[in-house]
C-alpha cells in the first residue's frame, strides 16, 4: 500500500491533524450474522478534527467532524470481540490520534484516514504505538516518543512522488491508479 514514507504521506494525504474519537455507532450485521451467531459486525465513528498541523498545498480542507467506517467486533458463538486491523490502533470513543486525511468519498463516507497503519495513537501531544495492534509502521516507530508537530514538520520538509504531484488534481483513487500505472 502507498503509505510507508512520508512520501507517500505528502504524495496521497490531504492533511495532517490531531483528532478525537467523540462518538461510535454499530452498523447493522447482516441477518446471516445475525442467525448465525458468526461474523463480521462493522461500526462507524465521528472523528473530531482538533487541529490540522499540515496541509498538502491546494488540497481541500475536511470539515471539523469527519463520519468514518472502521474496525468494529467479531461476532464468535454469539459474544463479541472487539477487532482492530494489524498495524493500527482501534479507533476508541475518548481516544485521540493523529491521522493523515484523505479526502476519499466511497462507502458513504466522505473522509477517511490515509490508511488503518498511518493512523497514530497520542499520549497528550506526543505519539505513541502502543495501541498499535501488532507491530508499528515504519513511520510509527520512527515518530514513537515525538510531538505530534515534528511529524508535520517532517511532511512539511519531504517532496511528493513526482507522478503524484503531477496528479494532483486526481481524486485519491485516481492519483494512487496513476502513481501505480507509471511503476
Amino acid at each position: 500500500f502507498l503509505d510507508e514514507t512520508f512520501s507517500d504521506w505528502v504524495s496521497f494525504a490531504d492533511q495532517l491533524s490531531i483528532v478525537s474519537v467523540v462518538a461510535e455507532e454499530e452498523e447493522p450485521p447482516p441477518a446471516e450474522v445475525l442467525a448465525l451467531g458468526e461474523g463480521y459486525i462493522s461500526r462507524t465513528v465521528t472523528l473530531q478534527v482538533e487541529k490540522t498541523l499540515w496541509r498538502r498545498g491546494g488540497a481541500p480542507s475536511a470539515p471539523a467532524g469527519i463520519r468514518v467506517i472502521t474496525d468494529g467486533w467479531v461476532l464468535e458463538r454469539g459474544e463479541r470481540h472487539p477487532f482492530a486491523i494489524w498495524g493500527g490502533p482501534r479507533l476508541e470513543v475518548g481516544g485521540r490520534y493523529l491521522a493523515p486525511l484523505v479526502r476519499a468519498p466511497r462507502d458513504g463516507a466522505e473522509w477517511t484516514p490515509l490508511s488503518a497503519a498511518s493512523t497514530l495513537p497520542l499520549d497528550g501531544d506526543t505519539i505513541t504505538t502502543s495501541a498499535i495492534v501488532g507491530p508499528p509502521s515504519a513511520i510509527a516507530h520512527a515518530m514513537r516518543g515525538k510531538a505530534a508537530d515534528k511529524l508535520a514538520e517532517a511532511l512539511a520538509r519531504t517532496p511528493p512522488r513526482p507522478v503524484a504531484a503531477k496528479h494532483f488534481g486526481l481524486d485519491p483513487d485516481a492519483r494512487v491508479q496513476a502513481v501505480l500505472d507509471a511503476e
